[in-house]
């Protein structure tokens, strides 16, 4: 018997299933890979139909309330709940029969018990030629505290109602020569000495986050003469980096850039797509060196106490008009206001128009409920092994 774990991996494969072409009355049909027939069907109609009950999840007032924050289908959310046994389990059950599916609560998983929750949230934009102030579409990552510059975090403090609404923020760009073209430099010199060691950790899956973290600081240091951990103890000395952005600005404020993580055409690391064009080892150094932007702008702030201008986040606007990104960011030292691509664009090419107030309250939760749906295949070829 084979056992197999249907849970974000199926939204995949329903999704990219539905822009095969064929003829609208094809049956769906589910077989050992050792068997599979030429002529075996696929039900179109029945798979657009899950992937719409999966895509309007958020949109259903029967998962959340009006005032309820709607989180689609994130981890341990209603809509996740709502997915696992109202979508997925009976689509199961009608291809694999009852006795053959179980949703299996994630109690034995205890990293997958916990999670910093993101409960209320909002931003209002202030037009100051048009005198206007209007709330927009947006997700904002939460905030972790200072400790998380590579790993552990203080749990004790990370429930919070971070609030800037007494206050109007400035927004500004970022720096142009920001962290990534450092990192970008460093690494067109440092891999061509390292492709066949980076190459042999990717084909045996041995990245990981505390390895490409400590990879980065170390190569970081190294090459522009400096410590983190030293910017740490003593934040004064955050001027030592040279991406640091030594402009004085007048009120706190966040800055907007594009959120180019899933735009097909652009490449954030050239050295990495030539050392592997897919690879784990680029959304994570993404998120190591994103990271450690966010530590040099909270170490700003601490340099700059108790007068100066504080950044107090980084508004990302996506490539597309009506998209937002809801990526969690964990670690990060300050909040993410992820937007769409209409108002950020609007608001990008004309900042200084613009104001912002935002809110986030996040809790710390060791109780979530989280299910995968589990379907147990026994078909007639593998009974007889």
């Amino acid at each position: 018997m084979r056992k197999k774990i249907l849970s974000v991996l199926i939204c995949g494969l329903l999704i990219g299933t539905i822009f095969v072409i064929a003829p609208s009355d094809l049956k769906i049909k589910s077989v050992s890979a050792d068997i599979i027939e030429d002529n075996s069907k696929l039900d179109y109609s029945t798979i657009y139909e899950i992937t719409e009950k999966l895509s309007f999840v958020i949109n259903d007032p029967n998962v959340y309330e009006e005032d309820e924050l709607e989180r689609g289908r994130a981890f341990g959310s209603e809509g996740e709940l709502e997915t696992a046994f109202n979508i997925l389990e009976p689509v199961l059950n009608g291809i694999l029969g009852e006795e053959n599916v179980e949703c299996e609560q994630l109690e034995s998983y205890s990293e997958l018990s916990s999670n910093l929750e993101v409960n209320s949230l909002g931003i209002t934009i202030k037009d100051i030629d048009a005198q206007t102030e209007e709330g927009i579409d947006c997700y904002i990552s939460p905030r972790w505290n200072n400790s998380a510059r590579i790993s552990g975090y203080n749990k004790n403090i990370l429930t919070h109602h971070f609030s800037y609404e007494d206050e109007w923020l400035d927004i500004r760009s970022t720096l142009y020569y920001g962290i990534y073209y450092y990192v970008n430099q460093m690494f067109d010199s440092l891999f061509e000495n390292f492709d066949d060691y980076l190459n042999f950790l990717i084909e045996n899956n041995t990245i990981t986050e505390e390895l490409v973290c400590d990879f980065l600081e170390q190569q970081l240091e190294y090459e522009y003469g400096f410590s983190f951990e030293d910017i740490e103890e003593n934040p004064e000395n955050v001027t030592d980096l040279p991406w640091y952005d030594g402009r004085i600005f007048d009120n706190d404020f966040v800055y907007i850039e594009e959120d180019r993580s899933f735009h097909p055409d652009y490449i954030r690391f050239p050295a990495l797509k030539k050392i592997k064009p897919i690879s784990p080892l680029i959304w994570i150094t993404k998120w190591a060196v994103s990271k450690l932007q966010m530590f040099t702008w909270n170490a700003t702030n601490q340099r700059k106490l108790p007068d100066g201008p504080q950044c107090r986040g980084l508004i990302k606007f996506d490539y597309q008009d009506d998209a937002v990104n809801m990526e969690k960011n964990i670690g990060y030292a300050l909040p993410v206001l992820y937007i769409n691509g209409e108002d950020g664009g609007n608001i990008y090419k004309d900042r200084s128009n613009y104001q912002i107030k935002f809110n986030i309250d996040q809790e710390w939760k060791e109780d979530i409920v989280s299910y995968n749906v589990i379907g147990d295949l026994d078909t007639p070829a593998q009974a007889t092994n």
